[in-house]
Formats: structure tokens, sequence, C-alpha cells
């Protein structure tokens, strides 16, 4: 099953700070607007199935997103209401430390107390929504499902999806209207391994190699007498194939560009090439894929030789059957055309099998012109916004989230499957 998974629109409630729990308070002006603009997103999304939390406010952004899907069924849960916060519904964070004198030590990250006054424990809580999301798995296991629910359902979601303690669900409450993806284990679905392969990015992905490349910019820049950016600036271009870089965002003409290329490749195959590093937690995902039995390729724009040098360099090319680049000649530049190579490398036919993982658009991009499927990182050097925009069907916040994504467990067992 595919989750899609967001928070209603704002209420009057969240902007006065107040908690709303279980009382059935309506959208407010910009809430209703947020609902829209959260429709006019997902009007091109596929989705078979919306399930909502049975309060108001819920319901409400529910009613904007059917608009654009019309004959899609609209399934109302009480599992997935909100928290019931009993006597502190109503209430702010000040209002709730004066009138309950040490009980309240204040939230942590949107993470409220195990017991509450009246209100529903913390276990209570996560066991309720853990029986919506077994009824989700069992009603539609090979189904798209968009969920609406609320701000602590989303943090309970996460934490049963991600195999979290009670003590790690500090930092993730959806926004209003924002949107989170999940592949969700459900009994026959076993994950990408069973399926066929995955490809990697390399610069942004893989490895932190933004130093050398944004030094490369510098030095070519330098040698063609143009004012250099930023490097805030020039990180926005470590990914990309060179040639669209120095034509369309320095904006070079074509006489100019060749050279450009050249000086920047003369730093690059120098110096730049050394200066980078493996993101935390890559080997470790590479490996547990490994283990799972998934074959794994390295797809990037970066010339083929120097993508080479880089993986060994850093002691990952045992992982990979193939390493697929450009050319020197900055053709097979596109990410399409890579992802093809490399399939082709492989004996792959079959493209369906294969899912794509990178960091920006153009891996997405990439992966749709291709046929396959994307996946994004958020901790390389592109956007959530641009990777989600180019089609991406999940995008993770670190290298574990891969893992657990394609293929549905956590990476610390291989034998405890996510529930």
């Amino acid at each position: 099953m595919i989750l899609l998974m967001t928070r209603h629109g704002e209420t009057d409630f969240n902007t006065q700070g107040r908690y709303a729990g279980c009382t059935d308070v309506p959208l407010n002006e910009k809430g209703t607007a947020q609902a829209q603009m959260l429709a006019e997103k997902l009007k091109s999304e596929p989705i078979d199935v919306i399930a909502c939390s049975v309060l108001k406010r819920a319901r409400q952004t529910a009613e904007s997103v059917s608009a654009f899907h019309p004959g899609v069924p609209i399934i109302f849960m009480e599992e997935f209401r909100e928290r019931d916060l009993g006597d502190f519904e109503g209430l702010t964070e000040d209002g709730i430390s004066e009138k309950f004198p040490g009980r309240w030590q204040g939230r942590r990250y949107g993470v409220l107390p195990p017991e509450i006054p009246g209100g529903e424990s913390l276990s209570e809580f996560d066991e309720r929504v853990s029986s919506g999301l077994e009824k989700l798995k069992n009603r539609f296991p090979e189904k798209r499902v968009l969920l609406i629910c609320h701000g602590l359902v989303s943090q309970a979601m996460n934490r049963i999806l991600s195999g979290l303690d009670f003590s790690e669900m500090y930092g993730f409450l959806l926004k209003n209207c924002e949107v989170k993806r999940y592949c969700i284990e459900c009994g026959g679905n076993k994950g990408v391994t069973k399926r066929g392969c995955v490809f990697f990015d390399l610069d942004g992905t893989l490895v932190d190699s933004g130093e050398g490349i944004m030094n490369s910019f510098v030095y070519a820049l330098g040698k063609m007498g143009l004012p250099v950016p930023e490097k805030s600036v020039l990180g926005r271009y470590v990914g990309p194939p060179l040639l669209e870089t120095f034509s369309k965002s320095f904006g070079l003409p074509e006489e100019k560009v060749r050279p450009a290329i050249a000086f920047y490749r003369e730093y690059y195959r120098e110096k730049g090439v050394f200066q980078n590093r493996k993101y935390d937690g890559v080997e470790k995902m590479l490996s547990d894929l490994k283990s799972a039995g998934t074959r794994l390729a390295v797809a990037t724009s970066k010339p083929e030789p120097y993508a080479v040098q880089v993986v060994a360099g850093l002691g990952l090319a045992g992982y990979f059957d193939v390493v697929a680049g450009s050319k020197l000649d900055e053709s097979r530049a596109a990410k399409n055309e890579v992802i093809e190579y490399a399939a082709e490398r492989m004996g792959i036919t079959d493209m369906s099998g294969i899912v794509m993982v990178g960091d920006t658009r153009y891996d997405a991009e990439g992966a749709k012109k291709a046929g396959v499927r994307a996946v994004g990182v958020s901790y390389g050097y592109g956007s959530e916004k641009e990777l989600e925009d180019a089609g991406a069907e999940f995008i993770a916040r670190d290298p574990g989230e891969v893992t657990r994504y394609l293929l549905g467990f956590d990476g610390d067992d291989a034998s405890k499957q996510i529930r």
C-alpha cells in the first residue's frame, strides 16, 4: 500500500496556540485556503481511497481534495481522530502550566505527557492509531490511500511506520496540509528486492561532494574571467549536467561552454575528485540492501571515470554491480540515458523493477522518462518541493529511511518487518 498522509488545514485553535484534541473546531479562512491548495497539489495524484478523521477540520479538508477526485470513496474512521486531551483541551501551554502545576513540563516537539487528566493515555492513543493502520492495510493492500488526519496522529503514524520507540517520537509533526508518503508492507508485498534493482545517484545521495564540485566551479569561472557566486548559490549546481549548468544557469554563450567545462575538469581531476565524503548511514544502507538480495548500481551524470574513482576511493565499489556515468565529451549526460545505460550493462530489459534514488528533480524526471520509479532524498542538494513536483513517490530524510521504504522493514534487523 502507498500511503499519502496529510494534516488538516489551519484552525483558530492552531493560531491561538490552544490544544484542540477532540474538540470539533472548523477550519479558519487560512485553513480553507490551505485545503484548496492541497487539493490543487494532489489533483494529478492517483488516489484510490481517501481515509479521513471524523472531526470537522479533517472532513472539510477531505471535501476540498475530493472535488478533484470524483468517484474516489471517502471513509471516515474514528481511529484517526485526534488524541483526546481531556482537561488540556482549549488551553495553551501557559494555561496548562497554570491550571495543572507539576503535571506539565512543557511539550517537546509536539509530544504531550503520557498521561493527561481526563484524557487518553499515550499508549491508548497509539493502540487506537495502530488499529486504524491495520484496517487500512487489510482492506487496501495494493491501493494508494490518502489519509487526512491530525498533528499528533501523524506523529504516532510516523513512529509506528518507522519502528521507533516512544522516546524517539520527537521531531516529527506534520504541518497543516503537508504531505508525506510511505510504502507499507501488507503481507503479500515484499518490497522492491523481490522485483528488481535500486539505482543510486552519486553526488548529494551517496556522497557529499559539494566542496570539490563548488571549488571546481570557482576555478573555472575565475579562469573565464567571470563573477563567482557565493558558495550558497553554487550549491544549487551540484548534480545537474555541466553542459546545462554552464549554458543555462551561468548563461555562457555556446562558444564559451566547452572551455569552461575544460577548466572545471582541470581542477576536478587534480583536486576536486578527492574533496568528498560518504553521508552518514550510507554504507549501512547499502549493506542492508545488499544483504537482502537487492542488486545495486550507481547512475550519475558525473563522467564515468570520475564516478568510478570516487566510489572506489570511499570503499563503496563492492556494493555495486555497475557504476554508470556520462562520457567525458558530455554525451549520455541526461539521467534517463544513464539509467538506460546502467540497465543495459546489467542485462535488465524490464525497467519496471528498477527504483532510482536521488536528491534532485533531474533524478526523478530522468526516472520518469526511463520508465522507472523514483525515490527522493532530502539530505542532498535538491529540495523536497522539487522532488515532489518531479514525481518522486517518497522522500527520505536519511539513508535509514531509504532502507525502510524500499525493503519494508527496519534495517537494524532484516528479520523484523514494519508493523
